[in-house]
């Protein structure tokens, strides 16, 4: 019986963190682990070690960079600075 009960906890668990891994991003930066809401669910991106990340990075993840703007996180992006404009037009 009580193994009955370990496996439900156990589909339980799975089937709470494939909800979260399809509906957020985890994402790593140089001051820890924070998550984003996805644009879309879906597993694509669902880990991202953005810390040494280059304009392309950015660009190569257009849905990253909406989900970033829209839920109000852009501290996220460093030191783009000038480049940021360019990173705007993918929100759009």
């Amino acid at each position: 019986m009580f193994g009955i009960f370990k496996f439900g906890a156990g589909v339980m668990t799975g089937g709470v963190l494939a909800v979260a891994g399809m509906n957020y991003h985890l994402v790593r930066t140089t001051d820890g682990f924070t998550y984003v809401p996805k644009r879309n669910a879906g597993i694509e991106d669902t880990y991202l070690d953005i810390r040494e990340w280059t304009l392309n990075d950015w660009t190569n993840h257009p849905d990253f960079v909406w989900s970033i703007y829209k839920n109000d996180q852009q501290e996220l992006i460093p030191g783009l600075d000038g480049k940021l404009a360019s990173l705007k037009n993918l929100v759009k």
